[in-house]
């Protein structure tokens, strides 16, 4: 089953998954289940012009059944009370996707998470990382949404532990099979110790990385690590920082990439955007990046 959790009620989650879940068959959608408001879901479909017909638990929308699971109504947000009821219903074999909230939404009523990842990481499993996929390109971050006065502290064992586990999830789960590049972190991966010696302090754990899984054990500086990027063989990217990956990622790719959380139990994707609370019921949002996980998900999930 694929479980899709609902984003912020006054977002465009609501038009792009309902506009991408209307272009799969039955048969696809009937391995799919919702986890949303009842009275979100009336409220954005009217605001939008969309016909539809809602009894029970099942959505009739564009001449098909979408399922339901009425997430329950308490104090804390409708995001995060979807999060709750996917998290008590999902299975190992399962997916879960996520849609676009903000992050305040993501708050439990004892803490607030800086989003999805980091709710996961509290509350699933602390090992819980940060991958990036469009296609056969992978971007796998060591730390994410950390101040960058913190990346300097990130320790050798917390490098080798995200990316042996990540890694091994990574060949499993998608099959990968391709190059895997270290981005340095410091402007010219440190220039042998003259702008920085963060690279010195992680390049035992890289040795070992690179003997064990027969790669390669350079830091390659971040400004030209991209040059090697091909469109033609499975290729991982491995950036110590959020934005030192994620700006070449997002610039060449655009909507059309999933974020996933790797080391949990289940499979975790969600679009690679945000709530763009500017297009709430204009009814004119890009629904493609999220038809494409979707379909991706299918993909794997048979």
């Amino acid at each position: 089953m694929i479980h899709i959790t609902q984003g912020h009620e006054r977002s465009v989650s609501f038009e792009v998954l309902f506009k991408s879940l209307g272009k799969f068959d039955q048969n696809k959608l009937n391995k799919i289940l919702i986890h949303f408001s009842l009275n979100s879901i009336k409220n954005n479909l009217d605001d939008l012009n969309i016909s539809y017909k809602l009894e029970g638990n099942k959505l009739e929308i564009f001449n098909k059944v979408i399922h339901i699971k009425e997430i329950e109504k308490n104090s804390h947000s409708e995001s995060m009370n979807s999060l709750s009821s996917a998290i008590k219903t999902i299975t190992n074999d399962d997916i879960l996707i996520t849609m676009p909230t903000s992050k305040n939404e993501i708050n439990d009523g004892q803490k607030q998470y800086s989003g999805h990842t980091h709710y996961f990481r509290e509350n699933v499993n602390s090992s819980a990382s940060m991958l990036f996929k469009y296609k056969n390109t992978y971007c796998l971050l060591i730390s994410d949404h950390i101040p960058l006065s913190e990346v300097h502290e990130i320790k050798p064992e917390q490098f080798e532990q995200c990316f042996t586990q990540s890694y091994n999830s990574i060949q499993k789960k998608f099959s990968f099979n391709g190059d895997v590049y270290f981005a340095g972190l410091n402007p010219h991966a440190g220039e042998d110790g003259l702008l920085g010696d963060e690279e010195k302090k992680h390049q035992q754990v890289l040795d070992n990385i690179a003997h064990k899984y027969h790669l390669n054990n350079n830091f390659i500086p971040a400004d030209t690590i991209h040059y090697l990027h091909s469109t033609s063989r499975d290729q991982l990217f491995v950036y110590f920082y959020h934005d030192q990956g994620l700006t070449f990622f997002k610039n060449t790719f655009g909507l059309f990439g999933i974020n996933i959380t790797l080391n949990l139990p289940f499979l975790r994707f969600s679009v690679d955007h945000g709530t763009a609370f500017d297009l709430y019921k204009k009814n004119s949002a890009n629904f493609l990046g999220t038809y494409y996980v979707i379909n991706e998900a299918l993909k794997i999930h048979g």
